[in-house]
């Protein structure tokens, strides 16, 4: 409601991001809808919420802000600003960066992550696609779906770790605390 979809720009094991436009504030955003075929999955649809409430949680500017969030004809969804640019595993596919600019990406997604990690949260996906690089050399940590705060439990209710496997933290490899 008050959204228009316009274009797919991402997909990924919980749902679709789409460019979209705030129809009554004439604002282009992004806007993540769950999977049809998780719709009906609680244990998603809460996933999806907690992530809306944690970005809601988090004001830093490498952080990609959460707008709104709700259901839209028995689909959850969550709105957040939208990054004009790609992802840091998109710019990379076309060939290497240069090292200050790896460097600078680095230290902002560092300074991101400290201002989660205050907060008492764990992201657990920091990989090259959830790091928008966005025009004007703006870096912005994105896709919140696993993170967890630091004291919850370290898999999920069916004892499956969850995460990308190349980009886990050793001590989760091992079924230790992630910190």
């Amino acid at each position: 409601p008050g959204y228009r979809l316009q274009v797919t720009v991402g997909r990924g094991a919980m749902g679709t991001v789409y460019r979209a436009l705030h129809t009554g504030l004439n604002r282009t955003v992004a806007i993540k809808i769950l999977r049809q075929d998780l719709a009906g999955d609680r244990t998603q649809v809460e996933r999806l919420k907690a992530e809306a409430a944690m970005l809601a949680s988090l004001d830093h500017p490498n952080i990609v802000r959460a707008l709104d969030a709700g259901e839209s004809n028995g689909f959850p969804y969550v709105v957040m600003e939208f990054v004009e640019g790609e992802t840091m595993a998109d710019a990379v596919r076309r060939g290497p960066l240069p090292v200050h600019r790896i460097a600078e990406i680095g230290a902002t997604v560092a300074e991101g992550l400290d201002h989660v990690h205050e907060q008492g949260l764990v992201h657990r996906d920091v990989k090259p696609a959830n790091v928008m690089l966005g025009r004007g050399g703006a870096v912005k940590l994105t896709d919140f779906g696993i993170a967890r705060l630091v004291d919850a439990a370290k898999v999920t209710s069916t004892g499956l770790m969850i995460g990308t496997a190349s980009y886990l933290a050793p001590e989760q490899v091992a079924g230790e605390p992630v910190g």
